[in-house]
């Protein structure tokens, strides 16, 4: 039977990922003048695929069901975490920005934020779900390939 590990390492590793990953991006579309909100998703996908890679690697094993829970829910928190200091650090470079955001939230019916924001509390778990699961098995490929599992 395998034991639990500490998942704090994983965690802090995929909100560094997920932050630095999302400036990058927003950095390059600023640059060639684009806009792209499936980017997001994309740095949820990769800081995953990275934090569970890492795992694999450090435990020569794929997480067990209750740690891939803990990785998910963590991560997930993780996300919101990061977009509120996004907003916090934008709101000190753009002081209207808190205002504007409240006024968007107020002026918009309640049925479509709670569809909005429902879609969001699905959407991510289930990318993230997607990227532990894909980087875990992958990794743990390649360490039986090498003799290492």
């Amino acid at each position: 039977m395998t034991e639990n590990v500490s998942l704090k390492k994983y965690i802090i590793t995929f909100f560094v990922t997920y932050i630095a990953l999302g400036l990058i991006i927003e950095v390059v579309l600023i640059l060639l003048d684009k806009e792209s909100r499936s980017m997001n998703l994309m740095s949820v996908i990769m800081s995953a695929h990275i934090a569970g890679g890492m795992f694999v690697n450090d435990n020569l094993r794929l997480p067990t069901a209750s740690e891939k829970r803990q990785l998910i829910l963590y991560s997930f928190i993780a996300c919101i975490v990061a977009t509120i200091v996004a907003v916090g650090c934008m709101s000190l470079v753009y002081p209207d920005l808190p205002a504007a955001l409240w006024e968007v939230f107020t002026s918009l019916r309640t049925k479509v934020l709670v569809i909005t924001f429902g879609l969001l509390f699905v959407l991510i778990p289930l990318t993230l779900w997607f990227g532990y699961n894909l980087s875990a098995k992958t990794q743990y490929k390649v360490l039986k390939k090498q003799g290492k599992v």
